[in-house]
C-alpha cells in the first residue's frame, strides 16, 4: 500500500468557447461548484486579470483550486490540491467539462507527498476528446493513407528517363 500526503490534478481545456472562459463571475462560481462538489471549505478567493489572462485562486483548509484562462487561446489550466483523503479531485472533471465545453479534455492526477520511496512516481493521465475532434482526426488520417496509395501507385521515374 502506498501512503501519500494529497491528490493533486491537473486538468487541461482545449477549444473553450471565449463567451464562457472570459467571464470573472462565471469563473468563480465554477471554482465554488468544485469545491462544494468535493466538500471543501472555502476561505479565500483571488482574482486576477493580465493582458492575455484571467487567474481565478480558491483557498481552502486543506485545499486549493486555480484556474488560469486564457481566452484568446481558447485554452483553460485548472489545478485542483486536497489533503483531504476521502476527496477525489478527478471528479471534478465532469463541472468543468460542463461549464467550458472543450474540444478536448486532459487530466494528469498525482498523489502527492507520496510516503513510500519505492513506488513509481509517474502521474496517471485521463483524455477526453469530442466526437468533432475524432471526426476531424479519423479525416485527416484517411488523407494521409489515401496519398501513401496513391503515391505507391504512380508511375517512378527513373535516372535513364531524364
Amino acid at each position: 500500500m502506498s501512503l501519500s500526503m494529497g491528490k493533486h490534478i491537473l486538468i487541461d481545456c482545449y477549444g473553450c468557447r471565449i463567451s464562457l472562459v472570459d467571464n470573472f463571475p462565471d469563473l468563480l462560481d465554477t471554482i465554488h461548484t468544485a469545491m462544494e462538489y468535493l466538500d471543501l471549505d472555502l476561505y479565500d478567493t483571488h482574482v486576477h486579470k493580465y493582458d492575455e489572462a484571467l487567474v481565478v485562486i480558491a483557498i481552502g483548509k486543506d485545499s486549493h483550486v486555480c484556474l488560469h484562462s486564457y481566452p484568446n487561446l481558447g485554452y483553460v489550466a485548472v489545478d485542483v490540491f486536497t489533503f483531504l483523503t476521502d476527496a477525489n479531485p478527478t471528479q471534478t472533471m465532469k463541472i468543468f467539462r460542463r461549464q467550458f465545453r472543450p474540444d478536448k479534455i486532459r487530466a494528469t492526477s498525482i498523489k502527492r507527498g507520496k510516503v513510500d520511496p519505492n513506488r513509481d512516481m509517474k502521474p496517471k493521465t485521463k483524455s477526453h476528446t469530442t466526437q468533432w475532434r475524432r471526426v476531424k482526426t479519423t479525416g485527416a488520417q484517411i488523407k494521409k493513407t489515401r496519398d501513401k496509395v496513391l503515391n505507391a501507385f504512380r508511375p517512378h521515374r527513373s535516372n535513364d528517363e531524364e
